[in-house]
Protein backbone atom coordinates (compact mmCIF):
# COMPACT_ATOMS: atom_id res chain seq x y z
CA UNK A 1 0.00 0.00 0.00
CA UNK A 2 1.15 3.31 -0.62
CA UNK A 3 -0.28 6.29 1.66
CA UNK A 4 -1.55 9.16 -0.14
CA UNK A 5 -2.65 11.66 2.32
CA UNK A 6 -2.90 11.89 6.08
CA UNK A 7 -5.75 10.01 7.79
CA UNK A 8 -6.70 6.66 9.33
CA UNK A 9 -8.48 3.89 7.89
CA UNK A 10 -9.68 0.29 8.45
CA UNK A 11 -8.34 -2.44 6.12
CA UNK A 12 -10.23 -5.58 6.00
CA UNK A 13 -9.13 -8.79 3.95
CA UNK A 14 -11.43 -11.92 4.12
CA UNK A 15 -11.17 -15.46 2.80
CA UNK A 16 -14.53 -17.16 2.32
CA UNK A 17 -17.29 -16.63 4.30
CA UNK A 18 -14.80 -17.85 7.87
CA UNK A 19 -11.46 -15.97 8.22
CA UNK A 20 -11.55 -12.20 8.74
CA UNK A 21 -8.74 -9.94 9.71
CA UNK A 22 -9.05 -6.29 10.30
CA UNK A 23 -6.12 -3.81 10.56
CA UNK A 24 -6.10 0.06 11.89
CA UNK A 25 -3.52 2.25 9.60
CA UNK A 26 -2.64 5.83 10.21
CA UNK A 27 -0.99 7.95 7.33
CA UNK A 28 0.76 10.51 8.87
CA UNK A 29 1.14 13.95 6.85
CA UNK A 30 4.26 15.35 7.46
CA UNK A 31 3.30 19.18 6.45
CA UNK A 32 0.96 19.07 9.44
CA UNK A 33 3.10 17.21 12.15
CA UNK A 34 3.01 19.22 15.87
CA UNK A 35 5.70 21.72 16.95
CA UNK A 36 7.14 21.71 20.12
CA UNK A 37 8.61 25.12 21.18
CA UNK A 38 9.38 28.08 24.12
CA UNK A 39 10.74 24.77 26.04
CA UNK A 40 12.17 25.24 29.50
CA UNK A 41 12.81 22.63 32.54
CA UNK A 42 9.12 22.42 33.58
CA UNK A 43 6.52 23.72 30.29
CA UNK A 44 6.56 23.56 26.69
CA UNK A 45 4.27 24.58 23.94
CA UNK A 46 2.50 22.45 22.09
CA UNK A 47 1.84 23.89 18.50
CA UNK A 48 -0.85 21.51 16.09
CA UNK A 49 -3.03 21.92 12.90
CA UNK A 50 -6.52 22.17 12.87
CA UNK A 51 -7.89 19.56 10.51
CA UNK A 52 -11.20 19.63 8.29
CA UNK A 53 -13.45 17.07 9.75
CA UNK A 54 -12.29 16.67 13.26
CA UNK A 55 -15.43 16.96 16.10
CA UNK A 56 -12.00 17.53 18.95
CA UNK A 57 -8.54 16.35 19.76
CA UNK A 58 -7.30 13.90 22.10
CA UNK A 59 -3.68 14.57 23.63
CA UNK A 60 -2.11 12.06 25.57
CA UNK A 61 1.41 13.18 27.33
CA UNK A 62 4.33 10.34 28.48
CA UNK A 63 6.97 10.91 30.21
CA UNK A 64 9.91 8.73 28.09
CA UNK A 65 12.07 6.82 30.23
CA UNK A 66 14.07 4.35 27.69
CA UNK A 67 11.47 1.99 26.61
CA UNK A 68 8.87 3.03 29.10
CA UNK A 69 6.11 5.35 28.78
CA UNK A 70 4.59 6.45 31.65
CA UNK A 71 1.18 8.13 31.22
CA UNK A 72 1.35 11.90 32.78
CA UNK A 73 -1.53 13.39 31.69
CA UNK A 74 -4.90 13.44 29.14
CA UNK A 75 -6.72 16.42 27.63
CA UNK A 76 -9.74 16.96 25.16
CA UNK A 77 -9.47 19.92 23.00
CA UNK A 78 -12.39 21.54 21.02
CA UNK A 79 -11.21 23.04 17.23
CA UNK A 80 -11.91 26.42 18.88
CA UNK A 81 -8.89 25.50 21.52
CA UNK A 82 -11.51 25.39 24.21
CA UNK A 83 -9.70 23.86 27.23
CA UNK A 84 -8.41 24.71 30.55
CA UNK A 85 -4.89 25.52 29.76
CA UNK A 86 -4.69 26.78 26.13
CA UNK A 87 -2.47 29.07 25.56
CA UNK A 88 -3.84 30.77 22.67
CA UNK A 89 -5.58 29.86 19.09
CA UNK A 90 -5.25 31.11 15.77
CA UNK A 91 -7.91 30.29 12.31
CA UNK A 92 -5.36 27.47 11.67
CA UNK A 93 -3.55 25.98 14.72
CA UNK A 94 -4.16 25.17 18.06
CA UNK A 95 -1.37 26.00 21.15
CA UNK A 96 -1.24 24.33 23.78
CA UNK A 97 0.33 25.02 27.04
CA UNK A 98 2.08 22.13 28.89
CA UNK A 99 3.39 23.08 32.41
CA UNK A 100 4.39 21.16 35.64
CA UNK A 101 6.52 19.26 33.95
CA UNK A 102 9.99 17.47 35.30
CA UNK A 103 13.25 19.06 34.16
CA UNK A 104 15.67 17.05 31.95
CA UNK A 105 13.07 14.89 31.14
CA UNK A 106 11.79 13.50 27.83
CA UNK A 107 8.41 13.79 26.87
CA UNK A 108 6.17 12.45 23.55
CA UNK A 109 2.55 13.72 22.74
CA UNK A 110 0.14 11.85 20.71
CA UNK A 111 -2.76 13.42 19.10
CA UNK A 112 -5.87 11.62 18.44
CA UNK A 113 -7.84 14.00 15.45
CA UNK A 114 -11.47 12.64 16.38
CA UNK A 115 -14.46 12.82 13.77
CA UNK A 116 -18.14 11.76 16.12
CA UNK A 117 -20.69 11.55 13.54
CA UNK A 118 -24.18 10.43 15.02
CA UNK A 119 -22.61 8.67 17.83
CA UNK A 120 -20.28 7.30 15.66
CA UNK A 121 -16.55 8.08 16.93
CA UNK A 122 -13.65 7.87 14.54
CA UNK A 123 -9.97 8.67 14.58
CA UNK A 124 -9.29 10.48 11.44
CA UNK A 125 -5.60 11.18 12.03
CA UNK A 126 -3.00 10.79 15.35
CA UNK A 127 -0.19 13.31 15.33
CA UNK A 128 2.87 12.66 17.44
CA UNK A 129 5.41 14.82 18.59
CA UNK A 130 8.76 14.27 20.91
CA UNK A 131 10.77 16.73 23.29
CA UNK A 132 12.64 17.01 26.07
CA UNK A 133 12.57 19.82 29.23
CA UNK A 134 15.92 21.79 29.95
CA UNK A 135 17.76 21.63 32.92
CA UNK A 136 17.15 23.83 35.95
CA UNK A 137 18.57 27.24 35.76
CA UNK A 138 19.02 30.43 38.11
CA UNK A 139 16.02 33.16 36.98
CA UNK A 140 17.46 36.76 36.27
CA UNK A 141 15.30 37.58 39.54
CA UNK A 142 18.12 35.01 41.49
CA UNK A 143 20.73 36.68 39.65
CA UNK A 144 20.68 40.26 39.09
CA UNK A 145 23.50 40.30 37.40
CA UNK A 146 22.33 37.78 34.41
CA UNK A 147 22.40 39.28 31.04
CA UNK A 148 19.30 38.70 29.04
CA UNK A 149 19.27 35.70 26.68
CA UNK A 150 18.37 36.69 23.33
CA UNK A 151 18.50 34.87 19.76
CA UNK A 152 17.62 36.32 16.74
CA UNK A 153 18.57 36.78 12.60
CA UNK A 154 18.75 39.49 10.43
CA UNK A 155 20.36 40.35 7.01
CA UNK A 156 22.36 37.01 7.31
CA UNK A 157 23.30 37.81 10.21
CA UNK A 158 23.08 35.36 13.75
CA UNK A 159 23.14 37.57 16.46
CA UNK A 160 23.34 36.10 20.19
CA UNK A 161 22.79 37.92 23.22
CA UNK A 162 23.60 37.28 26.48
CA UNK A 163 24.77 33.49 25.99
CA UNK A 164 28.66 34.13 26.87
CA UNK A 165 30.29 30.60 27.29
CA UNK A 166 27.41 28.20 25.72
CA UNK A 167 27.66 26.40 22.19
CA UNK A 168 25.09 27.55 20.01
CA UNK A 169 23.22 24.84 17.42
CA UNK A 170 21.09 25.84 14.62
CA UNK A 171 18.55 23.65 13.40
CA UNK A 172 16.30 23.61 11.09
CA UNK A 173 12.89 21.74 11.61
CA UNK A 174 13.54 18.46 9.74
CA UNK A 175 15.98 18.20 12.44
CA UNK A 176 19.57 18.94 10.53
CA UNK A 177 22.46 21.34 11.98
CA UNK A 178 22.94 23.74 9.77
CA UNK A 179 25.82 25.72 12.04
CA UNK A 180 27.36 24.69 15.66
CA UNK A 181 30.09 27.20 17.13
CA UNK A 182 31.02 28.59 20.90
CA UNK A 183 29.06 32.20 21.73
CA UNK A 184 32.82 33.81 23.25
CA UNK A 185 31.16 37.07 24.22
CA UNK A 186 28.24 38.70 25.43
CA UNK A 187 26.86 39.65 22.17
CA UNK A 188 28.10 37.34 18.92
CA UNK A 189 27.00 37.67 16.06
CA UNK A 190 27.74 34.99 13.68
CA UNK A 191 27.31 35.44 9.77
CA UNK A 192 25.04 32.72 8.19
CA UNK A 193 22.94 32.12 5.10
CA UNK A 194 19.69 30.64 6.18
CA UNK A 195 17.24 30.05 3.53
CA UNK A 196 13.77 31.21 4.55
CA UNK A 197 12.09 29.14 6.85
CA UNK A 198 11.40 28.55 10.86
CA UNK A 199 14.78 27.36 12.96
CA UNK A 200 15.39 26.01 16.52
CA UNK A 201 18.57 26.95 17.95
CA UNK A 202 19.79 25.57 21.17
CA UNK A 203 22.11 27.15 23.64
CA UNK A 204 24.24 24.80 26.12
CA UNK A 205 26.92 24.72 28.50
CA UNK A 206 27.72 22.68 31.31
CA UNK A 207 24.87 23.35 33.79
CA UNK A 208 21.99 24.50 31.59
CA UNK A 209 20.36 24.66 28.22
CA UNK A 210 17.99 27.17 26.29
CA UNK A 211 15.78 26.65 23.30
CA UNK A 212 14.62 29.29 20.96
CA UNK A 213 12.93 29.44 17.99
CA UNK A 214 13.80 32.19 14.98
CA UNK A 215 12.06 32.90 11.81
CA UNK A 216 14.14 33.68 8.68
CA UNK A 217 11.95 36.01 6.11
Amino acid sequence: MIGIAGGSTLITATIGDTIKATCMVTVRDVAVEPEVNEITSHSAILTFPKLAGASYYLIHLYERNGAARTPVVALKVNPDGTVAIVLRSTTNTINLSLSELKAETSYEADIDVVRETNGKVEIISTLKSAFKTTKESPTAADDPTASPKRVYYSDGLLTVEGLEGYTITVYSLSGNAQSVFKSVQEIERKKLSLPDGVYVVTATNDSSRHVFKIPVR
